[in-house]
């Protein structure tokens, strides 16, 4: 792929300029998306709770957060 880059003319300044670019966006989106669902979360016990349960049953936590805080 790199080469493919060079042939195209690209320079290697250019080509890191371009990796860059993705790696920030990619860490960019991540973090908005999971910002935002953290937000409706908290906003939503429901939700919050059936996610909770999910969760827990998935990785068989016996030490949920209900329990500690009993």
């Amino acid at each position: 792929m790199l080469e493919m880059m060079f042939k195209a003319g690209l320079t290697e300044k250019q080509i890191v300029a371009e990796v860059k670019t993705i790696i920030w966006a990619g860490y960019e989106t991540t973090s908005t998306a999971t910002h935002f669902l953290l937000f409706l979360l908290a906003s939503n016990k429901e939700h919050q709770d059936a996610c909770r349960e999910e969760v827990d049953r998935i990785f068989n936590d016996t030490n949920s957060v209900q329990q500690v805080e009993n």
